[in-house]
């Protein structure tokens, strides 16, 4: 016998082309911060201001992936980062989703980092495990 599954989202926002300026802990939570915020999946999509919390983060658990430059193909130098040591180090950055991909108590987000100190962005995926809920605040 087959079973056949087929994904169907009930997700209520996109983050894709989403440009993350910020990330802050605030007890236990993870709150990014947007450019220009985010997408709602309505009919039509709407644009929509405001931030998305990720509540009760697994600090030991939750890292950054720095792939290759511009995400070429090929041979390269990577680096695995914990996300608070990236939060330190990189207080002014620019991340914009490309991708996102939701699991039980995890989610990746991937897409191209700019950092001021940097020419070429840098493909770079960021991996969070949680045990939370995924709330998107909205500015209204």
């Amino acid at each position: 016998m087959d079973v056949v599954y087929r994904f169907q989202s009930s997700i209520p926002y996109s983050l894709h082309d989403g440009r993350v300026k910020r990330m802050v802990w605030e007890n236990g939570d993870l709150r990014l911060f947007f450019e220009d915020g985010y997408l709602e999946l309505s009919q039509p999509p709407c644009p929509v201001e405001g931030q998305v919390r990720i509540r009760q983060v697994d600090e030991d658990f939750s890292y950054v992936h720095f792939l290759s430059d511009y995400g070429r193909f090929g041979s390269f130098q990577g680096e695995k980062m914990p996300l608070s040591e990236f939060i330190r180090r990189y207080p002014d950055f620019s991340f914009e989703i490309v991708g996102e991909y939701y699991g039980y108590q995890s989610l990746v987000y991937g897409g191209y980092l700019s950092i001021p100190e940097r020419e070429s962005v840098v493909d770079m995926t960021l991996s969070i495990t949680y045990t939370g809920a995924i709330v998107y605040e909205r500015a209204e």
